[in-house]
Formats: structure tokens, sequence, C-alpha cells
């Protein structure tokens, strides 16, 4: 049945999209997928203490006993980008020293300087991961929350420790999962019921009053400058024109529907 087929596709389709997505980063080059994984299961190598030494001495010393004003300078020094635009990734780890090289990243990256600049300078600090933001604890007492925002994490960590938290990491999982499968399968039935032809055909109606539109706009940002009667009478008589053209297609396919419902073509 045709049920079953498009079940089994998008539990197949959505199966390797979130594998895809959350454990190779998301990443179309497949050389990197293997470094990805790798990070995602062991983040702790992404902290990297020593190579934020510069960064941390560059601080002035009213900065350095201050986590949020740390973040400050880490937030101007690392600017935000999502991994798109930044690795060609949809999730993209990068550990503390990719992030200083660029200049750039997402809050996870911002997260991981940060972390490293702390552990450098002897906090008890690590990083926050979450499905949709990354943020920083210094482990006081009370603990100290850096960039955080509303939301719970799967996994905590720093260079020397990590710590999951496999029931939000599960559900995030099968949030993601059925995202895709729902999508998957909302677009198996659209195609089954010929919809992609309805829409083509109403998106070649459309084609004609984006003309006509985009006609009337031109016309008025040049009439804006140069009022010449003649530019009045011709950008009528294209918009004239651009609607007769689309009344006649309608009316072309719509006796050519009328035919097909008065002599259906017969199967042999």
């Amino acid at each position: 049945m045709p049920l079953r087929s498009h079940v089994r596709k998008s539990l197949l389709i959505s199966t390797v999209s979130v594998v895809f997505v959350i454990g190779l980063g998301g990443n179309m080059n497949p050389l990197a997928w293997k470094t990805q994984a790798n990070r995602f299961f062991f983040p702790q190598q992404l902290i990297l203490p020593e190579t934020t030494a510069d960064l941390f001495h560059e601080m002035e010393e009213n900065v350095k006993d201050d986590p949020a004003q740390m973040f400050s300078v880490i937030e101007w020094k690392v600017q935000y980008a999502t991994d798109l635009f930044n690795y060609g990734a949809l999730n993209h780890l990068a550990n503390a020293e990719e992030v200083l090289l660029r200049g750039r990243d997402d809050c996870d990256g911002q997260a991981v300087v940060l972390c490293s600049v702390l552990r450098y300078a002897g906090y008890d600090a690590v990083a926050v991961i979450g499905p949709y933001h990354s943020w920083v604890e210094v482990r006081d007492t009370p603990p100290t929350f850096i960039n955080y925002r509303e939301g719970t994490w799967f996994v905590k960590f720093n260079e020397q420790f990590v710590q999951w938290n496999y029931q939000v990491l599960f559900l995030f999982f099968m949030g993601e999962f059925l995202l895709f499968f729902v999508g998957l399968m909302v677009a198996f039935y659209v195609v089954q019921k010929g919809l992609p032809r309805y829409v083509d055909e109403s998106v070649g109606y459309l084609k004609y009053t984006a003309l006509i539109i985009a006609a009337f706009v031109l016309t008025a940002l040049v009439m804006s400058r140069y009022w010449v009667p003649g530019l009045m009478a011709f950008s009528a008589i294209l918009l004239i024109g651009l609607e007769i053209i689309a009344q006649v297609r309608t009316l072309i396919n719509s006796r050519r529907e009328s035919q097909n419902l008065l002599f259906p073509t017969r199967k042999r």
C-alpha cells in the first residue's frame, strides 16, 4: 500500500536526517563527519584553557574577577555568526582555538571560549549545551549562569568533566525526528494527491499578476521623476495587455478542462 511505503520512506529518511544534523553537525563535507561525531560524543576536547592564555592576559584586572564582564570581552572578540554561513554546516562544533582563529561563531562557540578562559583563570566552570542554546555555568554557591536563557540542557562539560542529561537528549532527538517525519509524510501526501500540478497552475497565473504589479511600480518610479504623458499611455496599454493575456490563458485552460470532462480519454 502507498501509505506503508510512505511511512517506511519517512522513517528511514527522518532517522538519517537526524543523525546527520545532530551527530555529524549537518556538514556537507564527508571528511568532517568523523571529527564532528567525535566532538559530539566527547565534547571535553573543545575546551582548551592554554589556548586562551593570551586572551586572558589582555583583559583588564577588574574584568578578570568578573565572569560576566569576561563574557562581554569574548562577545566582542568572537562575533556572533551562524554555523551555516561560518562553516557551511548546520550545527558545527568548534574547539576554542578554531573559534578564536575565525573570530566568529554562534552561542556554543562563545560558550566554549568563555569556559576555556575561565578554566585557565582557575574557575570551576563548565560549558552547557541545550537543544537550542548554549551558555556557561560557574559552579559557585549559588552557581552563576552566563548568557543563560530559558531552556534545559543535555550536556555539561569542561576539559576534565562531562555530564549528560540523557532524558533531554532523547527528547531532543525525538522532537527533531518527528519534525522530519511529519514533514515528509505531508510532502508524500501532497505529491500523491497531485497538488503540485495545481500549485504550478496557480503560480502560472501569479506570474501575470506579478508582471502587472512590477510594471505598475516601475511606471510609478519613472513617472515620479519624468512626468511624460506618452509614458502614461504606454503603461496603461502594457497593463491592459498583460491582463488580457492572463484572461485568455484562463479561458483556454477552462475550455481544455471542459473538453476533458466531455470527452474523457479512454484507457486501452
